[in-house]
């Protein structure tokens, strides 16, 4: 039996079944044509594509190095260009050569495939090839929108359609909420090619997962880019080429569209969120640097009451028995007129009771008048404020003074009618019963009238000249003063200690650098054997006489 061989259509079938098992299937559309790795070299790994250009008028170029030496190179310095419209894949319409000889023998150099014919093309021609193009274009557009809608689900506000959001509403808004809509006008047709393929590049960046492994994204950037570029449509008997805006009538344009916007909230919510990320923490950070100075004053005032309050706890029981002894050895003292050591037991203001009055103003007014000064954060430090303070203590009770001996003059001068004021003395030693009846008025009157005294005291010469001729005057500190209680009860305590017979005294010999008597001086705030300076004046009965409440100093830090 004789062997027959195959016929021509079988080996031409084997062939072509041989040749699908060892390279990629033949593209069929310019569109599919994707060259990569080794389909872009000869055999021998040496480059071989040059040119891959365009999408629907796509360009191939192939030449190697050497063949592009040997054009440039040849024996004549002539190239020869020849084309076909024959021997070329059938997806392309022309095959384009470059020749050159070469010792003498023509060789093809440099090979291109180009996609138009040149010969005039029939107007069902163009009508075919633009459907067929249309066709493909539809293709890339719906796999494009398969890739793309996995992405509009990670858009914060993307809501599918109107049933997901009619159930969205009532997770999140409250039924009495009015909602407002707003849509915005020919969104397709006005976003820029750019805009859009920046968004999808947006969302590719951020995502995670969610995009196959297998599509990478310069490939979805790219066929995203064909599709907006080469989007031809039929039209009222018209084929179109739209250049700009979404491609219209496409299946990726909502899915496409929704990135877009997604992508513009996204970039005004950082920078929204930024701006008020950034004017809450600046809001909350003076908030609490407003609260922390205010906490800082309250604790340093409440350090110094908690300080003023244990020296006067641990010496209550002292001063308490002290006081005793004192107040038995003037009553044990002989009877005279204008000895104020046996107390009138019946007399409000007797003035056992005044140094109370005057020991409650170191305790209370002083203490706010301190408080209120340090609050007008004037750059006074509290050596400052205790200065004038004392300043408007012994200015009260000097200006006091004077008053009281005018007032006594005066009364004198009235009840002696037309006697030298150089014998009221004389005269008065011989009434010692009628004038102490006259001190005993001015005593009973003086609560009312201390009361109205404050204006008169604050604005009296004396007083003027006692601050400003004192070193530590301060005189915006000394304004503020004396519109406080502090000041008020200064006048009332020092007019009822000079009324007294005999008036009481404010030591005022306890000088700065002086050793520390601490039988009539607390200290303040530290221990030391020597005066920094005077806080608070001892109170005597009278001047040179018995102790009534001890006086509080600043002692010289003993570390200093």
């Amino acid at each position: 039996m004789v062997e027959q061989l195959p016929t021509f259509p079988s080996l031409k079938s084997s062939l072509y079944r041989q040749r699908e098992d060892l390279i990629p299937h033949l593209p069929t559309s310019l569109l599919n044509i994707d060259l990569q790795d080794e389909w872009t070299q000869t055999t021998a790994a040496e480059r071989f594509l040059l040119i891959n250009d365009g999408t629907f008028d796509k360009i191939l170029v192939f030449a190697t190095d050497s063949n592009l030496q040997h054009l440039a190179n040849n024996d004549n310095n002539t190239i020869y260009a020849d084309g076909t419209f024959y021997t070329c894949p059938s997806i392309f319409e022309q095959l384009y050569t470059l020749h050159a000889l070469i010792d003498g023998e023509m060789f093809p150099l440099v090979f291109a495939l180009l996609p138009g014919k040149m010969k005039q093309e029939t107007l069902e021609q163009k009508a075919a090839k633009s459907h067929r193009d249309m066709r493909e274009h539809s293709d890339v557009s719906l796999k494009k929108d398969i890739v793309l809608k996995p992405l509009c689900r990670e858009v914060p506000s993307f809501i599918r359609d109107d049933l997901e959001f009619l159930n969205h509403l009532p997770k999140t808004v409250n039924p009495n909420s009015e909602l407002i809509t707003f849509d915005i006008v020919s969104l397709y047709t006005n976003i820029p090619h750019d805009l859009g393929i920046t968004a999808v590049k947006y969302w590719l960046e951020n995502t995670e997962n969610v995009i196959e492994n297998r599509l990478t994204k310069e490939f979805i950037l790219a066929s995203l880019k064909l599709i907006l570029e080469r989007n031809i449509f039929y039209f009222n008997g018209t084929y179109y080429h739209q250049k700009k805006g979404t491609a219209m009538g496409t299946k990726m344009a909502p899915s496409y569209a929704t990135l877009v916007l997604g992508y513009l909230e996204q970039l005004l919510y950082e920078k929204m969120s930024h701006k008020l990320h950034r004017e809450n923490t600046e809001m909350e950070l003076k908030k609490w640097h407003d609260s922390a100075l205010q906490m800082q004053d309250s604790v340093e005032s409440l350090q110094r009451k908690v300080f003023r309050l244990q020296h006067q706890l641990k010496e209550a029981e002292h001063d308490k028995e002290d006081l005793k002894t004192r107040l038995s050895q003037v009553a044990g003292a002989k009877l005279t007129a204008g000895n104020s050591n046996i107390a009138d037991l019946g007399d409000k203001y007797r003035p056992t009771r005044i140094a109370e009055i005057y020991s409650e103003t170191y305790d209370s007014e002083w203490t706010e008048a301190m408080d209120d000064a340090i609050k007008l954060k004037r750059g006074w430090t509290e050596e400052m404020i205790i200065r004038n303070l004392l300043i408007v203590l012994q200015g009260c009770f000097l200006t006091c003074q004077e008053l009281a001996k005018r007032q006594m003059k005066t009364l004198l001068s009235e009840i002696f009618i037309d006697i030298h004021e150089a014998d009221v003395t004389k005269y008065a030693e011989k009434h010692i019963a009628e004038v102490k009846q006259l001190k005993d008025a001015r005593k009973g009157t003086a609560p009312d009238v201390a009361i109205t005294l404050k204006e008169k005291i604050l604005a009296h010469p004396v007083f003027k000249k006692y601050c400003t001729e004192n070193k530590h005057f301060d005189k915006i500190l000394i304004g503020e003063l004396i519109k406080t209680t502090y000041a008020e009860r200064c006048v009332f305590v020092s007019w009822l200690m000079v009324v007294q017979d005999p008036e009481m005294y404010i030591d005022e010999q306890q000088r700065e650098g002086d050793p520390l008597d601490k039988d009539k001086y607390k200290e303040y705030t530290q221990s030391g054997k020597k005066i920094a300076f005077n806080v608070w004046p001892a109170l005597y009965l009278y001047k040179d006489g018995p102790l009534l409440i001890k006086g509080v100093a600043q002692p010289v830090n003993k570390s200093k």
